[in-house]
């Protein structure tokens, strides 16, 4: 499986008209254990920031909200995406 391949916005549009208004169920143990080893690692990422804002002074809460503003930004572009192309799959 390739992480490059798209469907065209003819089929997407074709499969949004075909009566199928559900989501399927594809989550797999494999796919529940990635999300687990993806929570304790962003735990981990949490908890070494607030360890390094403690001796790194008041940078760390500048670049916290320079994160914050970019993240935001990227919630905005995918919510546009979302709301151009309201298609699951």
């Amino acid at each position: 499986m390739s992480l490059f391949i798209r469907k065209p916005i003819s089929q997407l549009l074709a499969q949004a008209e075909g009566g199928e208004k559900s989501l399927k169920r594809t989550l797999t143990a494999t796919s529940l254990i990635m999300l687990g080893i993806g929570a304790i690692i962003g735990a981990g990422l949490f908890v070494r920031t607030a360890a390094a804002a403690q001796n790194a002074g008041p940078s760390v809460t500048f670049w916290f909200y320079s994160g914050w503003g970019r993240m935001c930004l990227g919630w905005t572009v995918l919510c546009g995406i979302i709301f151009l192309y309201p298609y699951s799959g």
